[in-house]
């Protein structure tokens, strides 16, 4: 692979959050939201003209940025009242290098019940992003407006199995959109004409890009794939995926290749974190370090706690126990995942994420006991007495498949219930899944014969936002990004709100042991920048 050595200056860097970085099509400018320190209810929009660095304060308060028009000379966003979502108005800049920045409130009509995260306009087109489609708060479609004829049309129709489309860029003469299909597993980037018409797929990746810009010397789409530090890039003239470029970077929230040469990134505002709730308690104890970023947290016996510390591509194996954290990262293996504990937490599974071996290892010493190899990349596994459920995306179509696995003997079964999202054990041979099509399914692991089960009201409302489940012995937990909900498992009728999780934290998964659960979410909103990188040039 091609490597491309980066010197980064940092071109911008405030006492606060970095957020929404913005490129327009011809890649003049940036403009991105900073958010101070301390004053977590103002946001500032800023554009920066990246010829001389300037930066111009366009507008603070209760806002965010919607896009920019395909010439770049207009930006687009939102500004609400003071704490009140309901009374929002969309704005447009210009003018940003003169004495005073031109602004005008937009005449679409803006409808505050729903989330219109993105907007451009190409000509007297306007292509925005808006949620409910098929009545699911989280998937997003995009839309065209006709600024002539006021006429409202939706131009894609994205599946159920994900958050829906994201608009990457636009591109001029022909009009064009190229746009991020998010789905389980996966993410398709395509490329459509103004009115959703011949629509193509570009390529498919299982990571999302976020960003993508036009690069006209080599008539390409490039993005940066963040897990690997590489710049990718889609070929308009042969219509075939190009090679990828090494490009290692500071690890980046946003990450824009001005071309093939150059990257401007935010440096990366999450941190991985975990906690252990005691459910006989009620309290929350937070494993989180200053120089750790924890994830896959599994409560263990005697009040020890396993976790990850995991970064991008880098992770470290940890064991905190009576406050002292020991390295077993010699024993466990960096490539490997730690997923799931059994009922006692005797046993451990493990996934390697390179091979897709799943491996059940002893919690004392953390050997293998027993290897199985999995037909596609590990989504997650839970364990209960000798069984073993999988989640995983199938090598050849990318769809997720639910394995069950016997530790007592090499039986392998595959279930037939299409697209499974996340699992927790009822008992000792039932599994809950909460699937793609349906409501809950109770899969039996003896007989591979599954049923729906009855499901309150609260239960069914959430469904589309869970995030992950898990359960002991005698409750279902369910999270969405910002909740935990607890069942009893016995009935499975009257569900509770167990935990809100503070504000700029979001749930990635949950293990629960005995009356123990072990909960690894991301922490948003940290200090960072904005860094330029470009080619090392030898020295005269």
């Amino acid at each position: 692979m091609p490597f491309l050595a980066l010197d980064a200056d940092t071109i911008s860097w405030h006492k606060g959050s970095y957020s929404h970085l913005l490129l327009p099509p011809d890649k003049s400018k940036l403009a991105y939201l900073l958010t101070p320190l301390k004053q977590n209810d103002i946001m500032n929009i800023y554009v920066m003209d990246l010829k001389t660095k300037k930066e111009f304060l366009v507008d603070s308060g209760d806002a965010y940025i919607q896009g920019w028009s395909d010439d770049g000379l207009r930006l687009f966003y939102v500004k609400c009242k003071p704490g009140d979502y309901s009374q929002c108005q969309q704005w447009q800049a210009s003018d940003f290098f003169s004495e005073t920045i031109k602004k005008s409130p937009l005449s679409y009509p803006y409808s505050s019940g729903d989330k219109l995260t993105q907007y451009t306009e190409v000509g007297d087109t306007a292509i925005f992003r808006r949620n409910h489609y098929r009545g699911l708060s989280q998937l997003f479609a995009l839309y065209a407006y006709d600024k002539k004829t006021a006429e409202e049309i939706r131009i894609t129709s994205p599946n159920i199995t994900g958050t829906g489309d994201y608009l990457l860029t636009t591109l001029s003469n022909p009009e064009r959109i190229i746009f991020e299909r998010h789905n389980t597993g996966q993410a398709e980037i395509y490329m459509a004409n103004l009115d959703g018409s011949s629509m193509k797929l570009l390529t498919t990746n299982n990571y999302r890009s976020w960003a993508a810009t036009y690069d006209e010397p080599s008539n390409s789409l490039i993005w940066y794939n963040r897990a690997n530090s590489t710049i990718e890039s889609f070929s308009f003239d042969s219509m075939t995926r190009a090679h990828a470029i090494k490009a290692p970077v500071k690890d980046a929230n946003y990450a824009y290749p001005l071309n093939k040469e150059s990257l401007l990134i935010s440096t990366d505002l999450h941190d991985l974190d975990a906690s252990v709730f005691d459910l006989k308690t009620q309290e929350m104890s937070y494993i989180a370090t200053a120089n750790k970023h924890e994830n896959s947290a599994v409560a263990l016996a005697n009040g020890d706690v396993y976790f990850a510390d995991t970064y991008y591509d880098k992770r470290e194996h940890w064991l905190k126990t009576n406050n002292q954290y020991i390295p077993i990262s010699d024993r466990v293996g960096t490539d490997n995942i730690i997923v799931s504990a059994n009922e006692n937490s005797t046993r451990l599974l493990s996934f390697n994420k390179h091979t897709h071996q799943l491996s059940l290892l002893d919690a004392t010493d953390f050997k293998t006991i027993k290897q199985w190899q999995i037909p596609g990349r590990i989504v997650l596994a839970k364990i209960r007495k000798n069984r073993i459920a999988v989640i995983y995306a199938d090598a050849t179509t990318l769809q997720n498949q639910l394995m069950l696995l016997n530790t007592d003997n090499t039986e392998t079964v595959i279930s037939t219930i299409d697209t499974p999202l996340a699992i927790a054990w009822r008992n000792d041979h039932q599994l809950i899944v909460h699937a793609k099509h349906t409501q809950f399914l109770e899969l039996d692991s003896q007989t591979n014969r599954y049923h729906e089960l009855p499901m309150p009201d609260k239960l069914t409302a959430i469904k589309p936002s869970i995030v992950t489940m898990a359960s002991n012995e005698q409750t279902l937990f369910i999270a969405t990004s910002a909740d935990i909900y607890s069942a009893a498992l016995e009935e499975l009728m009257e569900v509770n709100t167990l935990i809100k999780m503070k504000p700029s934290n979001y749930i990635l998964h949950l293990n629960a042991q005995n009356e123990k659960l072990a909960i690894s979410f991301v922490t948003a909103n940290n200090q960072n920048s904005i860094e330029l990188y470009t080619e090392k040039r030898p020295c005269n």
